[in-house]
């Protein structure tokens, strides 16, 4: 779900952040054009096959620097430092079914979707 207006989004990211202290259940936020939820510390993998995917995603450290390194993804990353006073992964590409994170800190993973899935 959308907050709408750009503050509205930051408080559901915290959202996320906050809900992590509280249950294992994943929270997903969903608007017109892609999802995003939280990844803990630690190797993910993300299957993207089902047919409902596009072609962007990104990986954004809230908070603190994070140390990633993916596969499946046209700039992946080996160890890669992500900071917002220095690089986030923004409009990266999927490039195979499966992408692998691994990530030392929580990171915001989205991607984007085909507007056709929910009409």
């Amino acid at each position: 779900m959308s907050g709408g207006r750009f503050d509205h989004e930051m408080g559901l990211i915290k959202t996320l952040y906050e809900t992590k202290k509280l249950t294992n259940i994943p929270l997903l936020l969903v608007n017109e054009c892609s999802v995003t939820f939280l990844l803990d510390e630690g190797e993910h993998t993300i299957r993207a096959s089902t047919g409902y995917e596009a072609k962007y995603v990104g990986l954004i450290p809230v908070g603190q620097q994070c140390q990633v390194t993916t596969t499946g993804l046209q700039w992946n990353l080996d160890n890669g430092t992500l900071s917002f006073d220095d690089i986030v992964s923004t409009s990266n590409r999927i490039l195979d079914e499966i992408v692998h994170i691994k990530c030392n800190r929580p990171l915001l993973f989205t991607m984007e979707y085909k507007n056709d899935m929910i009409n």
